[in-house]
């Protein structure tokens, strides 16, 4: 191209045809053409390659036309490459038309920079020439732009289980969820491998590097391994999430040139979710024991209350859902099993299946101590069991053992008698009838046997001279009563041992109900200056000396002796009224063996020949009752008296206050809310509904009480208002006087007194583990016995025996017949010679002496040598007695002195330990020695139980009693043995039966055992039986001759209605009816009914004999007395009875029943001859054929009743 204004100079010459020339100058001023290209520049895609990273794009191909670039010139253009086509990274093709085309063929090395898409500029140019048509030229350049290609990386997923592995890819996707394949572009993978960092999260905006390969990276839930090629391994930690979750990772690509791509990992984890099964099984404490038996897998340690029981050992199983394996941390595994020692037992679990065996061997403590009864101690001690399954997923579950405690379980006492007063303390009895209290401990081991913590403090229920005996706990295992502050006894708990011990200090009340008007009493005196109630079978005009409980009734008229009593057996009054009035009072005294001379019509109590009672004494009583009739509604005063005893006359006792009385309304006994019978009488007047009658009680200044709203009906009712009344000890009279509203009538006197029967009471125990359990409360129970304390000696050789009160002896130890034990045949008793009989008892002969042999050596031991030898003053009065037909009677040649014994020496001093002996009925404090014809044998210090022969000899004293009264109804005058047996009315036999059979109501105050005891109070009324502790006649046992003479069989049945119910802790007196009804029930108890009825003097549904104690059981002598009124009743019985065998029945029974010393009962009751003696009597001499003369014949086989009793006899004889 010229410059600008440039001229082309040419020289030239011209050559004309011939040659000539001419040179010139040919001067070309140039004017430029303008021809002119403008470079092209133009990009292409490194991400349109093939191996690009968006090889479907064509952008690798750039085209452009250079027909806009040239310009100048003249004419049309051509367009040519100058060089070569090929460039660097791609080619290129200009077509003479401009149009042009560059692809890129290879990607572009650039700088190795993280420098993400940039364009590399003019990375390669080409030349190309455009041509005008002038020829002219010119060139330019096409410039390339390489746009750099980066690499992709795409978001990678992933899912495991937890616990469990996975492995993939993240460049190839390959075992991925996601499946996306990472894109390097064109550039490719950096040296090393595409992957070039990992890292934990979800951060990608900047690269990651390194922590490639070798251990991995630790995520949240597990561990990443991730190479640089990408390959990945994920291993999820086991038991890391509680619920689904994800664990996130970022990584890095990196392409050839440095570009980078950062991108996530996510894996998804599945929570596994296993659930521990928690399980619990129960054992049982009471079921150890100390061998491994059964299912069994140990054995205890300790044996429980139930050791037979296999409740020590539970099985069970845990089971969780994917579990393949069970384990216990700690344990001993061996084969498939895993052995875990617990603190109470021991467990065994199957690593495979979960199941398990649990066996307690020990008993589980509490702290503090508890007695919280038969309770289940939850989860007691728990085992942690790991459960997993194949991918390492664990849970755990709890086997938890609940153990049942186990509790103590109630002893099971013996039973002691012990002598009622003061004795040495008594032999042990057992507290168990195993002998052992160990085993009613339990599992929880050893505690004690103690008293019920109750008893401190609480009323025994027993009384001391009428005053309430209360517990007091010294300790556990101590237990004192006192009255008042006099210590009644001791018992004494020895768990070590398992016995008890009772020391007795003074006695027991045994308290038994009295009722006068019942059949065991006789009314004497009428309309008399005083009157009163005696046994039956006995008089006031010759008594028996045998310390009957009687009653007298005198008159006071304005606080002085006066008037009379005008009261027939039921009720009565004072003077011409027969009722207490204005300023009269109507006076009851309990006496003994009362005796005089009561006549109607003698005259008015204030003049002295006029008080010709006599007694030998009072006696205690409480509780003593009277009904009130024949009143619209009277004010009674009532006082209660100790009267001084060694004078007859009454009235001059000290007043007691009265501290009770309970009142029963036709029937109905008031009782408080609590169901209290007693009314504590206040100075303030209260009123009390009974029945919906309105009673009023004031006690007064004196002590005594009025009584308001009394009522009554009249007449021969027994229908009205009956009051007992209560002292704090006891007293013995009593005064009614009438303190406004209308005059009353009074009867139907009873009260309670002391006996000498046995007494029975319990005493709760319990036993205590040694963790505080208490036992169910049994009891100890005890029989305090009135005792007599002999000395026995062994005549054989084999020891001393006894018998107990169930042999039926009796003995007289002075006031009158008592039951007793007794010494065996073979031995003897020692037996003192007073000259007026002979003495066994020794304690009453020095003071405070409390065995025979204290007693002996205080008060016959004059030398002081300890030994009643020759050398003691007294020895020549002493001998021994051998009862040898145990009649506890002293019969020819039984009794011998100790020198024709060959005895010379008796040591007068023993030792223990003491004994129980015929089932406690005979009480050895000691034991010794005594030298009889220079061998030495065996001595003891005794106490024998006695109680009234009632008391111990019921049924066999109603059997007796039927028979006899049987007899006695036969035994008849001549006059009425000829009379023929007219029927008499069924009305009468059934009211013989009524009278008999029938309980009328009584209202007793019952005594719970071991609460407040108040005295008991038995209402009685007319028809029942009465109870009563008179005592038969008796005289000295050496005096056997006097002793049977003047009693006929009427005798055995003047106590037949004394039933004895002695009342101890808890216990309370209850009417008997006779026993007759029971022994022969049915149709034939009518007989029964009125032979009793006849032997008493009644006819059948009459009226009670009162006159001059005529009733039956006055002895032989007075046999006759009876009147030939009975005998209609006992021959319709007996007619009414025969078609039903009762005669049969009667026979049979009595011939079949065994007495006391194994005869039939009939033998003992009328003797070998007895009942010939009745048979006699009964046919009037004639014999068998007597009685079909008496006209005795049809379907009354009197005959045969006869001839059957008769040959009874024979055999018993």
């Amino acid at each position: 191209m010229p410059p600008a204004g440039a001229t082309d100079s040419f020289v030239y010459t011209i050559t004309d045809g011939d040659g000539d020339t001419s040179t010139t100058t040919l001067t070309i001023s140039l004017t430029d053409s303008g021809l002119a290209a403008s470079n092209e520049d133009a990009s292409v895609d490194e991400a349109a390659l093939g191996i690009g990273s968006n090889p479907s794009s064509t952008a690798e191909t750039v085209s452009g036309s250079l027909t806009d670039n040239a310009s100048g010139g003249a004419g049309g253009y051509t367009y040519a490459l100058v060089g070569s086509a090929t460039g660097s990274h791609g080619t290129i093709t200009i077509d003479p038309s401009g149009s042009w085309s560059y692809t890129l063929t290879s990607p572009v090395d650039g700088a190795t920079l993280d420098n993400g898409v940039t364009t590399e500029n003019n990375l390669e140019s080409f030349t190309y020439q455009v041509t005008d048509a002038n020829g002219n030229t010119t060139t330019s350049t096409i410039t390339i732009d390489v746009i750099d290609d980066v690499p992709t990386a795409r978001a990678d997923t992933d899912s495991v289980v937890e616990g469990a592995s996975t492995d993939g890819n993240v460049l190839s996707g390959t075992g991925t969820t996601s499946g996306l394949v990472d894109v390097l572009g064109a550039d490719g993978a950096a040296p090393g491998g595409a992957v070039t960092g990992v890292a934990t999260g979800t951060d990608t905006s900047a690269p990651v590097t390194g922590n490639l390969g070798g251990a991995g990276i630790a995520g949240t839930y597990g561990t990443l391994i991730l190479n640089a090629d990408g390959s990945y391994t994920y291993n999820s930690t086991a038991n890391s999430i509680s619920g689904n979750a994800t664990d996130s990772f970022v990584y890095t690509i990196t392409d050839g040139d440095g570009d980078t791509s950062t991108t996530t990992l996510t894996i998804s984890l599945t929570d596994v979710s296993l659930v521990g099964d928690d399980e619990s099984v129960t054992v049982y404490e009471k079921a150890l024991d100390t061998a491994q038996t059964g299912a069994d897998v140990a054995a205890g340690s300790i044996t429980g209350s139930m050791p037979s029981d296999p409740g020590e050992t539970a099985s069970g199983a845990v089971s969780v859902t994917g579990a393949t394996g069970y384990s216990i941390a700690g344990g001993s595994v061996s084969g498939n099993e895993t052995t875990v020692v617990g603190t109470y037992g021991t467990l065994v679990l199957n690593n495979s299946t979960g199941a398990f065996t649990y066996t307690l061997t020990s008993p589980v403590t509490t702290t503090p101590s508890a007695n919280d009864g038969v309770t289940t101690a939850l989860g007691a001690e728990s085992f942690t069991y790991t459960a997993s399954d194949a991918n390492g997923n664990t849970t755990t579950g709890t086997i938890s053992i609940d153990v049942v405690d186990d509790t103590p379980y109630a002893v099971v006492p013996e039973a002691i008698q012990v002598t009622n007063g003061a004795a040495p303390v008594s032999a042990p009895a057992d507290l168990d009838a195993d002998m052992s209290v160990i085993d009613n401990y339990g599992a929880d081991g050893a505690g004690t046997v103690r008293f019920a913590p109750s008893l401190d403090g609480a009323d025994s229920g027993l009384t001391h001279n009428f005053v309430s005996i209360t517990y007091t706990l010294v300790s556990d295992t101590v237990l004192e009563a006192y009255a008042g502050a006099d210590k009644i006894f001791t018992v004494t708990l020895d768990p070590t041992t398992a016995t008890y011990t009772v020391d007795m200090d003074g006695t027991i009340d045994s308290i038994q109900t009295i009722d006068f008007n019942a059949g065991g009493y006789n009314f004497v005196g009428g309309n008399n200056s005083w009157s009163g109630f005696i046994p039956v079978g006995e008089t006031v005009g010759s008594p028996i000396d045998n310390n009957s409980q009687d009653l007298l009734l005198t008159p006071s008229i304005n606080n002085a002796d006066d008037g009379t009593i005008n009261s027939t057996a039921n009720t009565g009054g004072i003077g011409g009224g027969a009722s207490v009035g204005s300023n009269e009072t109507f006076r009851v005294d309990f006496v003994t063996d009362l005796r005089g001379d009561p006549k109607d019509g003698a005259g008015d109590y204030d003049t002295d020949t006029n008080r010709d009672h006599m007694f030998d004494g009072h006696y205690t009583v409480n509780g003593a009752v009277a009904l009130f009739k024949s009143t619209n509604g009277s004010t009674v005063n009532i006082a209660a008296f100790d009267d001084p005893d060694g004078n007859t006359a009454v009235g001059d006792g000290d007043k007691d206050s009265i501290t009770g009385i309970s009142i029963v309304w036709r029937g109905t006994q008031y009782v408080d809310g609590s169901g209290d019978p007693i009314i504590i009488p206040t100075i303030t007047a209260t009123n009390y509904t009974v029945n919906g009658h309105v009673f009023t009680v004031t006690l007064l200044g004196d002590g005594s009480v009025n009584v308001a709203g009394v009522e009554g009906d009249p007449g021969s009712s027994q229908v009205g208002t009956q009051i007992a009344v209560f002292t704090g000890d006891g007293f013995n009279s009593v005064e009614y006087t009438w303190a406004g509203g209308d005059t009353f009538q009074i009867g139907d006197f009873g009260a309670s007194t002391l006996t000498n029967d046995p007494v029975n009471f319990t005493i709760p125990v319990e036993v205590v583990d040694g963790d505080g359990d208490v036992s169910a409360q049994s009891n100890l129970s005890i029989t305090a016995v009135t005792t007599t304390p002999p000395v026995a000696l062994d005549l054989d050789g084999d020891g001393v025996e006894f018998v107990g009160l169930d042999a039926g002896v009796t003995h007289d130890y002075g006031s009158g017949l008592v039951q007793t034990a007794w010494l065996s045949a073979d031995d003897g008793l020692l037996a003192h010679d007073t000259g007026h009989g002979l003495d066994i008892v020794f304690t009453d002969d020095a003071a405070g002496a409390e065995t025979d042999l204290e007693g002996l050596r205080l008060a016959y031991d004059s030398n002081g040598d300890g030994k009643l030898t020759a050398a003691d003053e007294s020895y020549s009065e002493f001998g021994v007695w051998q009862d040898a037909n145990s009649n506890g009677v002293v019969d020819a040649g039984e009794f011998k002195t100790l020198a024709q014994m060959g005895i010379t020496s008796i040591e007068l001093t023993a030792e223990g330990p003491g004994s129980s002996q015929a089932d406690g009925d005979a009480i050895v404090h000691a034991t010794g020695e005594y030298t009889m014809k220079g061998a030495t044998y065996a001595l003891a210090d005794v106490s024998f139980a006695t109680a009234s022969v009632e008391s111990q000899t019921a049924a066999r004293t109603a059997e007796m009693a039927a028979i006899t009264a049987a007899a006695a109804g036969f035994m008849m005058s001549g006059a009425a043995h000829a009379m023929p047996l007219s029927p008499i009315a069924i009305e009468a036999i059934a009211a013989a039966m009524q009278t008999f059979e029938t309980h009328l109501p009584e209202v007793t105050v019952a005594v719970p055992e071991h609460a407040p005891a108040t005295p008991p109070v038995t209402f009685l009324q007319d028809g029942q039986q009465a109870h009563q502790d008179s005592e038969p006649e008796s005289h000295p046992s050496q005096h056997a001759a006097e002793q049977g003479a003047g009693h006929g069989l009427g005798d055995v049945v003047q106590h037949q209605d004394v039933s004895v119910q002695p009342l101890g802790s808890g216990e309370e007196g209850h009417v008997q009816a006779s026993a007759a009804p029971a022994l022969f029930g049915g149709a034939d108890s009518g007989l029964m009914q009125a032979l009793l009825l006849a032997a008493q003097g009644e006819q059948a549904g009459g009226s009670k004999d009162q006159g001059n104690g005529t009733g039956a059981g006055q002895g032989s002598g007075h046999g006759g007395e009876h009147g030939s009124g009975n005998l209609p009743a006992v021959q319709e019985a007996i007619a009414e009875s025969a078609g039903h065998h009762a005669v049969d029945s009667l026979i049979d029974h009595f011939a079949g029943h065994q007495g006391a010393h194994g005869a039939p009962a009939i033998a003992e009751t009328m003797g070998a001859d007895g009942l010939d003696h009745v048979l006699g009597a009964m046919l009037a001499g004639g014999g068998l054929d007597g009685l079909h003369a008496a006209g005795l014949a049809g379907g009354f086989e009197m005959a045969a009743m006869a001839a059957a009793m008769e040959a009874h006899s024979t055999t018993v004889a």
